[in-house]
């Protein structure tokens, strides 16, 4: 996720950057443990077909007003962050990356005008968001649009991100990046549209399996190596402050 990735494009160093990762994994194992309980057990302490009511209906059984209340707070308050999280990365992914090069000229911004944009950019992301979810009456439309959307790239994305960082891959480049997203969301339509397979698990797992053999493939028959992907892969090892004071302290011994 684009949101998450910033916390690692935010890290001084590849070392840095490596351990925010190994944290938010280990993280991410736990918290689903927690997240997960009440919705195993929803179903033996409230009535059974309701799964989209399941936290609600346990907060009422089981929870006092007060904390009712402080729930529907904590809904809200994580809603609001997450959209301003979400519009912020989408601006800047438009603003930084998509919109100079569609239009050259914005390349030639200050940085008042590139703030600017981006502020124009959050707020007419943020409107038409509203206005879809106003129009259709709040039918969970933009939510099946997310879902939709998730589903189509969340796979096929996550594998050249995921093993793009790791050394054994080093043979797989930009060819089979591109290459693997294309074909997974290919394969994604064909299931989704082509087929009309309801089964969640085939849409998910046969795009995600698809790029992975592609991605690999391609690296194997078809490697791509260069010199500053190989350097920015062994940076996540390495911190560079270390390795210049280790440096000042050899050739301090030497002198």
């Amino acid at each position: 996720m684009w949101n998450l990735a910033q916390r690692y494009m935010a890290a001084p160093s590849g070392s840095a950057a490596k351990k925010s990762a190994l944290l938010s994994s280990f993280l991410w194992l736990v918290w689903p443990l927690i997240l997960f309980i009440p919705m195993c057990a929803a179903p033996l302490l409230v009535s059974p077909g309701k799964s989209e009511q399941s936290y609600v209906e346990l907060a009422q059984l089981l929870l006092p007003t007060g904390l009712i209340g402080l729930v529907l707070a904590g809904f809200f308050s994580h809603t609001m962050a997450m959209v301003a999280s979400d519009a912020n990365v989408i601006s800047s992914v438009i603003t930084r990356d998509l919109a100079p090069v569609l239009v050259p000229k914005l390349r030639r911004l200050s940085d008042a005008g590139v703030l600017k944009f981006a502020r124009i950019t959050t707020f007419t992301f943020v409107t038409i968001s509203m206005l879809v979810a106003i129009l259709t009456n709040g039918q969970g439309v933009v939510l099946k649009i997310v879902v939709d959307l998730v589903a189509a790239t969340m796979g096929p994305i996550s594998i050249p991100l995921m093993l793009g960082l790791l050394p054994w891959f080093k043979r797989s480049g930009a060819r089979a990046a591109l290459a693997s997203w294309a074909s997974g969301l290919v394969v994604w339509a064909i299931v989704k549209w082509g087929i009309e397979s309801t089964d969640t698990t085939l849409v998910v797992a046969l795009p995600l399996a698809t790029s992975l053999v592609v991605y690999v493939g391609l690296g194997l028959l078809l490697p791509e190596r260069r010199p500053e992907v190989d350097e920015l892969v062994d940076s996540l090892n390495s911190d560079p402050d270390e390795t210049d004071e280790v440096a000042a302290r050899r050739a301090a011994a030497v002198g």
